[in-house]
C-alpha cells in the first residue's frame, strides 16, 4: 500500500524540525500515539491507539529514523533533526488485528512567510486481519491517521489565538436583562 499527501505547517522550518524531534510534544499532539520512547541511534519504541472500526485496537511497535537522504550512515541522534530536510521512519507494529511494516518518508521546506511545507510518502505491508479489508480501504484509514497526525501538530505549532477585549459592561444592560428574566417568570413580555 502507498500513500502519500502533502500539508502546510504555521511554523518555520526551524520549528518544526524541533517539534518532529520532541517525543513529549508528538504524543500531545497526535491523537492516536499514546507513547513514545526515545532509544539510542534514532530507535523510538511506541504504542499508538485507534478506534478506526477496520483496525482498531493497540499497536506496540518501533521506529527507525533516518535522517536526511535515506541511508543506514545517517541514522543518529534526533537532535540532528534541527538541521535536515528529509527524514524517513522505517516502522513496525503490531496488534490484536494484525501487523503493519513499512517506510515514511517526510520532507519539510519553507514555505512563504513563517511556514513549512510537508510532503510525506508512506509505502507499506499489511499482515493478518487488517489486510483482509482491501487496498483502497487501507489507503483511506493511513491517509484518516495521517492527516490527524499532521492536524494535531499543525495546532501544535500554531501560535496562541490573540485574546479577544471584551466589551464593558453596562449596568443598564445587565438591568433589563433582568427585567426582561424577570417578567418572563411571572408570564408577561416585557417588550
Amino acid at each position: 500500500m502507498k500513500v502519500s499527501g502533502e500539508a502546510k505547517l504555521p511554523a518555520p522550518p526551524e520549528a518544526v524540525r524541533a517539534a518532529l524531534a520532541d517525543a513529549g510534544l508528538l504524543v500531545s499532539a497526535v491523537p492516536w500515539l499514546q507513547r513514545l520512547d526515545a532509544g539510542a541511534d534514532g530507535h523510538y519504541q511506541f504504542l499508538a491507539a485507534t478506534t478506526i472500526a477496520a483496525v482498531s485496537g493497540t499497536y506496540a511497535g518501533e521506529a527507525v529514523v533516518t535522517i536526511g537522504p535515506a541511508g543506514p550512515a545517517d541514522q543518529g541522534d534526533p537532535a540532528e533533526l534541527a538541521g535536515a530536510g528529509a527524514l524517513t521512519l522505517r516502522i513496525s507494529a503490531a496488534g490484536a488485528r494484525g501487523k503493519v511494516t513499512g517506510d515514511v518518508t517526510v520532507e519539510l521546506a519553507p514555505s512563504g512567510h513563517d511556514a513549512t511545507g510537508l510532503g510525506y510518502v508512506v509505502d507499506a505491508d499489511v499482515e493478518g486481519a487488517i489486510a483482509g479489508i482491501g487496498q483502497l480501504m487501507l489507503a483511506g484509514i493511513a491517509k484518516r491517521l495521517a492527516a490527524d497526525a499532521v492536524a494535531g501538530l499543525g495546532a501544535a505549532l500554531s501560535p496562541p489565538p490573540e485574546p479577544v477585549a471584551s466589551e464593558p459592561d453596562h449596568g443598564e444592560v445587565t438591568e433589563r436583562t433582568e427585567r426582561a428574566d424577570m417578567a418572563e417568570r411571572n408570564g408577561r413580555r416585557f417588550w
